[in-house]
């Protein structure tokens, strides 16, 4: 619950807003901006290649969206293509999938759990 009250802070254009918190007994749901568009790895793999200025135009959003995001005490933690939308029609790339965002707090090293995602 804590990630994701911090999550709903992050506030920006290159990260999926989050329009409500939602409780049903113990377990907290997020209710999330949809996002017209395709992932970043679907749409690599559908082209086959991105040309250098789309692709540093990209990472150029997705570090702005980091920062807000670590800014906020958080670290997203699952980073890949599969998780970066780019909307319909524009060059504007969104970061989504919190799923496993934790918590960070600089100069203290602490110990998560390990998850692995494909």
């Amino acid at each position: 619950m804590n990630e994701a009250i911090k999550l709903a802070k992050c506030t920006h254009p290159h990260i999926v807003q989050i329009h409500e918190l939602i409780q049903e007994g113990e377990l907290w749901c997020m209710v999330m901006e949809y996002i017209d568009g395709e992932d970043l790895g679907s749409l690599v793999e559908n082209r086959g290649f991105l040309a250098e200025a789309e692709a540093l135009h990209y990472i150029q959003q997705i570090g702005e969206a980091l920062t807000i995001v670590h800014n906020n005490g958080l670290l997203h933690r699952d980073i890949k293509p599969h998780n970066i939308m780019v909307r319909s029609g524009k060059l504007e790339a969104v970061l989504i999938d919190f799923g496993i965002a934790r918590e960070f707090t600089q100069n203290l090293t602490q110990t998560h759990t390990q998850i692995l995602t494909f």
